[in-house]
């Protein structure tokens, strides 16, 4: 992992031997791709949730609030059950991946993925590009925070001057496709830097023993807390107005500072040595407890 400002210097961590080859290219982007089918089912239930023929049918009071000449621009899909048709889905993932390890053990880890595979099939190209980029420029995390702050602090500024705080007010076609794309250029720089990091940091952090149920719960808690993010980003946008842009432009300030301050580095040190990574660490150290028998199998796996 290429992200943080801790850099394990044990000298008993050793680079594995061996060399790059087709194998290992056509391998880690198959790894790397496996994550691009995360987003494509909340994309194509949030384009849904916006349908006219969808509201009719099973939202209608809020097909009557958005024809409303009173309506409010941020709160014209503010319905928590509308919202919950597609943050769901990340309930669905927070559960399935505290038994994740029990199926793939039964059912096998070949079978799982081909069968994500052919799922996978059905699509989503941006993604795509970003995460095939985000191999190249995973640890540049400063990039991702940088534009992504600016495009934030952007959105918030076009909308700020052009639909303010008013209710019934449309704002003005060009301006509102400018927010369209920086929206879209937000979403992407988030896609070359931070997404990626989410299934990067938990297969990385975790000492060997330990490892499948530290991805378990990371990965729930992550998925839980979409969902939370997800339902409640509508009411926040009708609370907050354009404001919200500038509050998610905090937190992404505050997450760059606790990653640069506490998450470890971790490139080139080997699964066996983390133990050793964590007590090294100035502040992690207090919560972790050096193994004398963790110790001699890290020595025996670097004298192998």
């Amino acid at each position: 992992m290429a992200a943080g400002g801790f850099v394990a210097g044990d000298s008993r961590v050793q680079e594995y031997g061996g060399r790059m080859t087709f194998s290992v290219v056509v391998t880690s982007l198959m790894a790397a791709s496996c994550g691009l089918i995360f987003g494509y089912d909340s994309g194509v239930t949030g384009g849904v949730t916006q349908m006219e023929s969808f509201l009719s049918k099973f939202f209608p009071e809020v097909q009557s609030r958005m024809k409303s000449p009173k309506r409010d621009a941020y709160c014209k899909y503010d319905n928590q059950w509308l919202t919950a048709f597609t943050s769901s889905l990340f309930i669905a993932g927070t559960l399935s991946s505290l038994v994740a390890s029990r199926v793939t053990r039964s059912v096998g880890r070949q079978a799982i993925m081909l069968i994500g595979g052919v799922m996978f099939l059905a699509g989503s190209i941006i993604n795509a590009a970003a995460v095939n980029i985000a191999m190249l420029i995973i640890g540049r995390i400063l990039l991702g925070f940088g534009l992504g702050f600016t495009l934030q602090v952007a959105i918030s500024w076009v909308m700020a001057g052009h639909l303010g705080k008013h209710q019934g007010v449309t704002m003005p076609h060009g301006y509102a496709t400018a927010v369209l794309v920086l929206i879209c250029l937000c979403t992407f720089s988030f896609g070359v830097s931070w997404a990626p990091l989410r299934w990067v940091v938990p297969s990385e952090i975790y000492p060997v023993e330990i490892r499948s149920a530290g991805q378990a719960m990371s990965i729930s808690v992550a998925l839980c807390l979409s969902f939370v993010e997800l339902q409640v980003f509508i009411a926040l946008l009708c609370g907050m107005k354009y404001g919200v842009f500038l509050f998610y432009a905090g937190w992404l300030l505050t997450m760059t500072i606790f990653v640069a301050a506490f998450l470890p580095e971790t490139k080139g040190v080997p699964l066996e040595a983390m133990q050793s990574v964590w007590t090294g660490h100035w502040y992690w150290r207090r919560f972790v407890k050096q193994d004398a028998n963790h110790e001699s199998q890290i020595t025996s796996v670097s004298a192998n």
